[in-house]
């Protein structure tokens, strides 16, 4: 099917369920700059246990998910993929991988990274527009955040104790990165990190940023993927996900008119076809936040993890080249 065909805007009433990327609805002062705590600056770490953890946990208000080995672990061990939350209050939780195959209850603990804004106190993190899990090497997983003045700051490593090895890639008030509508970071290059970015931006041009830890934002090392259209400025949400089996990860597109698809092997050289998931007009007209991660086989990020309109939290593990398979209920 044509990649880039135009699709039809929806009413406003469809777009409210559908918040492009979570991000937080509110009236936010102009001058109120981003970026978030220094390192060492977190909150101390809250453990529930293990049974039925994020069973009760408000899940309608989660507006950004991220995914990583933050805790420990690694593709083909036991332990499983960790997943970060912002609710929309702006505190931040880390969810702990367990090390079952379960994929009701993929979390063996909880973790508070930042504690939620309290009365006239507003958290840094109420100002994260855009978050996505990344991997640099030596040590744990960290984060990409686009803050609502535009700044975008690389988190090196993200643990259960905080946010370290902070570097800014793009500065507040910058011109272009204030038109950066989603990001997702996945392995799109030759290397074994997931430390490439893709960026949809406000006019429908899609880019791809590779090796962000070498190279940062340069414009020199950016590489177009798709130009400037129509079509992708309906791209509700996009996330990064090893589906396909190809030699660089895929990106999974929810649409806003509820259509999903994935295109395989997105690589430098750009997009390589694309793979309807779903329909126009279906259920995922109220998938709310959509992640991908490593939380049943862990041997790759191919489960599929969608927080509904409704509150509800959901898995399709195993997500493939043909498509989406059982959707299971998270209870814990």
């Amino acid at each position: 099917m044509d990649s880039i065909r135009v699709r039809r805007a929806l009413t406003t009433a469809v777009t409210a369920v559908a918040v492009a990327g979570g991000a937080v609805v509110g009236a936010i002062p102009a001058q109120a700059a981003g970026g978030a705590p220094a390192a060492g600056g977190a909150q101390a770490s809250a453990v529930k246990p293990a049974a039925g953890v994020g069973a009760s946990a408000p899940w309608g208000k989660a507006t950004h998910i991220a995914t990583g080995y933050f805790t420990g672990g690694s593709a083909g061990g036991a332990r499983h993929m960790d997943m970060l939350v912002r609710w929309s209050d702006a505190e931040v939780t880390l969810y702990e991988g367990s090390d079952g195959k379960d994929p009701k209850r993929p979390f063996s603990a909880e973790h508070q990274l930042v504690a939620p804004s309290v009365g006239g106190k507003r958290s840094a993190w109420s100002f994260a527009e855009g978050i996505t899990g990344a991997s640099f090497g030596n040590g744990s997983d960290g984060l990409v955040v686009r803050w609502r003045d535009g700044e975008l700051t690389q988190y090196t490593h993200v643990d259960k104790n905080g946010f370290h090895g902070e570097k800014q890639l793009a500065p507040a008030n910058d011109k272009a990165w204030g038109h950066a509508a989603q990001i997702t970071a996945g392995r799109f290059t030759a290397n074994a990190q997931r430390d490439d970015l893709v960026v949809v931006w406000d006019d429908g041009q899609v880019t791809l940023h590779p090796d962000l830890d070498t190279n940062g934002v340069k414009p020199a090392a950016e590489k177009t993927l798709v130009g400037m259209n129509g079509a992708w400025q309906h791209a509700a949400q996009v996330t990064a996900g090893e589906f396909s089996g190809k030699k660089t990860a895929d990106l999974l597109v929810r649409w806003a008119d509820g259509e999903a698809t994935i295109y395989q092997g997105v690589d430098t050289e750009g997009l390589h076809g694309e793979t309807q998931i779903r329909p126009q007009r279906s259920d995922w007209l109220h998938a709310a936040v959509v992640g991908a991660g490593a939380f049943v086989a862990n041997e790759r990020p191919n489960d599929v993890v969608v927080r509904w309109a409704d509150g509800t939290l959901s898995m399709y593990p195993g997500v493939d080249a043909e498509g989406l398979h059982d959707e299971v209920k998270i209870d814990g």
